[in-house]
């Protein structure tokens, strides 16, 4: 059990930098874009606040950017 858990916390947890990682009910299931529609950041307390960045209709899919605004391509990868 011990390694499937491993995989759920890795394939579902956000960076906190430093801090390590750390697993959020909801955040967890954002999926990456690199046009994201919203945003997030952390204190030093863990926690996570999201924003929009543009409108977001009803109905329409919270979309994240899991690497920084200026990570260099090539520690991307190819993403879309």
């Amino acid at each position: 059990q011990a390694p499937k858990a491993q995989g759920v916390f890795w394939t579902n947890c956000i960076s906190m930098g430093d801090a390590g990682a750390a697993m959020f009910m909801l955040c967890g299931r954002v999926n990456h874009s690199c046009r994201p529609t919203v945003s997030w950041t952390y204190d030093n307390e863990c926690r996570l606040t999201v924003k929009a960045v543009e409108r977001i209709a009803a109905g329409d899919e919270v979309l994240a950017a899991y690497y920084g605004e200026h990570t260099p391509y090539g520690e991307v990868g190819n993403a879309e």
